[in-house]
């Protein structure tokens, strides 16, 4: 990609996912760190219950990296898009991560490259993470999955196109 190209980059990844991940998202997205005017996509997640107390989430995490990594990061410019988990039930994820897609979907109708990124610690992804994956799979655009221990080290990280 080149400095001129316009970049969406959808990322998820783990509610579980602390403090300690934060180098590993920044690595990642200080790849796209000449591309301006870079756009960031992701779901609002928060921590859930059964999450270590020191959790923030991937979401939060990325939208961090990114605010620290890009420039001419704009935070009033993310997409974001939390499950309505009151209102929708158990849907509710899919449903959002449906509405993530379409959002991706548009920049790539207005000529933007879409790239996505998912951080786990588990290498199922959890189901939330897996179907996105999944989703972003289907449409053909590249990506990445990055499997973090717990102390925030990259275990593993595949290409996926």
């Amino acid at each position: 990609m080149t400095a001129c190209a316009r970049l969406a980059l959808l990322a998820c990844g783990s509610s579980g996912l602390t403090v300690a991940h934060l180098p590993a998202l920044r690595a990642y997205v200080r790849r796209f760190a000449g591309i301006r005017g870079a756009r960031l996509i992701h779901g609002a997640g928060d921590r859930r219950r059964d999450d270590p107390v020191a959790a923030m989430g991937a979401d939060r995490l990325w939208e961090v990296a990114c605010s620290v990594e890009w420039p001419d990061f704009q935070v009033d410019e993310v997409d974001r898009f939390p499950a309505h988990w009151k209102t929708q039930g158990p849907i509710a994820g899919p449903l959002r991560n449906e509405v993530m897609r379409e959002a991706a979907r548009g920049y790539a109708r207005c000529g933007w490259t879409v790239r996505w990124v998912a951080a786990h610690t588990d290498t199922g992804l959890g189901k939330g993470t897996a179907g996105m994956v999944r989703m972003c799979r289907a449409e053909g655009w590249k990506g990445r999955v990055l499997i973090l221990s717990h102390d925030g080290q990259v275990v593993s990280e595949e290409a996926v196109s």
